[in-house]
């Protein structure tokens, strides 16, 4: 790997990260129209207790005595409040800032005036009333040196300053500035850098959304340069051939889809559900592969940056997570915390406002971590095992050609579902059927399936008496076959011997079909009823004479049985 393309590349990183022109506001600051709050002439008690620290109402710091510039003080705290909710919602950082102090020099290379505040603090800014017709402020985390400022000092003026050693006297047990502490460390900031021309520092205290979060990075990129011309991944980013290719040798394990499978389940730590190309690439992470995940919304990045978090951390591994948005950080310490690990997790995408908070941070989540017993996880092993066999002989035998078929399920599957509606079936063929059917047996069976359908046509086109019936199953079919069989072998032909002689008897026509038979039976029957309750000489009597003697009705129905007889 050659240093002579990491350390241009290094420089070009750092121009690219770090602005040290006249827009720079940590350098040459200047009152906005809105977005910036003066309390350089704030009343002098109320001032003093907001920079030892504590709670302090806005109106009492600007007073009432001009309502006005009383007004104007709400305006641009309410302006200020708003850009940093935005800060912090786009970009996860607090960047709201009170500033005291401001250094200016003679600048050659910018026609800006400089104008850098000198220490910086973080401020809560928290509205009275829905209305917001009043403002708390209250300072919160550590007093810090403008690290842009510093950075600028070295650039430019080649002059180290050590922040601890300007800050440190200035503060008390508690991290707050003792009183009188400022125009101490202002002084001690300028006798430090005697090689700034002109540099001075006019008390000020102004506060407003500043910026500097890339900052640390140059830092990082400055102090690591040796490590960084010799890592492999930074040297490949800067153009050196040898180190992209030796990255590119090892891109093999990213294709091993399959290789999930063979992962033993107590060397895996996965929290949420993976896929196998998300499992591939957590793999392939843990393998040592330096790769590029790129998907859509939606298609499980998160998901898998928390597996990677979890696995790397299970095998004793440090992680560090970088996102330039605040929502991608959120979507990954969300499940994380979800599934109880969220004391995995020491968030400082915004900066730690306190070194104490960080420090308590860090104790309670080792704390956790000691008294976590070891859990057992054998029966959960083993049941991961066995349903993983069982998943992978399902997919084996989905995928297995059967040369019956000329395919593999999978694949028939795929040739009933382009068949249209009324030619599939939901008909389901059982394990020991499948296990018959060869090729000759899937011949026969394709045979009888068409004379089959040939059969059922009449069926199908509503020519059939069966046309419409409903049979729920094959029990159901078998009963009413039986039923079908025994009426066409056995009643039928029985039936039709016994009445055979009844129509030559009673001087009729024999009926040409079902239905005749049925209105013959019939009639016979309503006689049979007649003669039940009617003596029998009364046919011998003359019937027109009777029927004359009934009503139309009555006349009508002897007819009729008259001619019949």
């Amino acid at each position: 790997m050659s240093s002579d393309l990491v350390t241009p590349a290094l420089e070009t990183w750092v121009g690219q990260l770090i602005d040290l022109t006249g827009r720079n506001q940590l350098l040459y600051y200047r009152t906005l129209k809105r977005g910036t709050l003066e309390l350089t002439d704030a009343r002098p008690e109320p001032l003093a207790a907001l920079l030892a620290g504590r709670r302090v109402r806005l109106r009492r710091l600007v007073g009432d005595d001009d309502p006005d510039a009383t007004a104007d003080a709400v305006r641009r705290a309410r302006t200020v409040h708003t850009r940093a909710i935005e800060w912090y919602e786009e970009r996860g950082v607090e960047a709201l800032l009170l500033a005291a102090g401001m250094a200016g020099w003679t600048s050659s290379t910018s026609s800006a005036t400089p104008n850098a505040p000198v220490l910086l603090r973080p401020l809560e800014l928290r509205a009275v009333g829905a209305a917001e017709a009043d403002f708390d402020l209250r300072l919160i985390g550590d007093w810090q040196l403008n690290a842009t400022f510093v950075h600028l000092l070295a650039e430019e003026f080649r002059v180290t300053v050590d922040p601890d050693a300007l800050l440190d006297p200035a503060l008390d047990d508690d991290g707050q500035l003792a009183p009188g502490a400022l125009p101490r460390v202002f002084e001690a900031l300028v006798a430090a850098a005697p090689q700034v021309p002109q540099l001075r520092v006019t008390p000020g205290v102004v506060v407003g959304t500043f910026g500097y979060t890339k900052l640390p990075m140059v830092q990082d990129l400055e102090r690591a340069a040796d490590r960084l011309a010799g890592h492999e991944v930074i040297a490949a980013i800067a153009g050196d051939q040898p180190a992209r290719a030796a990255l590119g040798a090892r891109r093999v394990a990213a294709t091993d889809l399959a290789g999930a499978d063979r992962v033993p389940p107590e060397q895996e730590h996965l929290i949420l559900d993976a896929d196998h190309s998300q499992h591939a690439v957590i793999d392939a992470v843990l393998a040592g592969e330096s790769l590029v995940v790129q998907g859509p919304p939606g298609t499980g990045k998160s998901q898998t940056i928390a597996n990677l978090i979890a696995a790397l951390a299970a095998d004793g591994r440090r992680v560090l997570f970088v996102a330039e948005k605040r929502a991608a950080i959120d979507a990954v310490t969300k499940r994380l915390h979800a599934v109880g690990l969220g004391e995995l997790v020491m968030d400082l995408h915004g900066g730690s406002t306190s070194r104490r908070e960080l420090a308590a941070d860090l104790a309670r989540t080792l704390e956790g971590f000691a008294a976590a017993p070891a859990p057992d996880q054998r029966e959960l092993h083993e049941r991961l095992a066995s349903t993983r066999r069982h998943l992978d002989d399902h997919a084996a035998a989905l995928h297995e050609l059967r040369e019956a078929w000329g395919g593999s399920v999978w694949q028939l599957r795929e040739r009933l579902l382009e068949l249209p509606d009324a030619a599939r079936t939901d008909h389901r063929f059982v394990d020991a059927a499948l296990e018959e059917l060869d090729a000759d047996t899937a011949r026969t069976v394709g045979v009888r399936l068409e004379e089959f359908a040939a059969l059922a046509r009449p069926l199908l086109e509503g020519r059939s008496p069966w046309a419409g019936a409903v049979v729920h199953d094959d029990v159901e079919a078998r009963r009413i076959l039986e039923v079908v069989t025994q009426l066409g072998a056995v009643r039928a032909p029985a039936a039709e011997q016994a009445l055979a002689p009844v129509p030559g008897a009673l001087g009729v026509p024999a009926p040409p079909d079902l239905a005749g038979w049925q209105q013959l039976l019939a009639e016979l029957e309503a006689v049979a009823a007649s003669l039940a309750v009617v003596d029998a000489t009364l046919f011998d009597q003359d019937l027109d004479a009777l029927a004359a003697a009934l009503e139309p009705a009555g006349r009508s129905a002897g007819a009729r049985l008259g001619a019949r007889l």
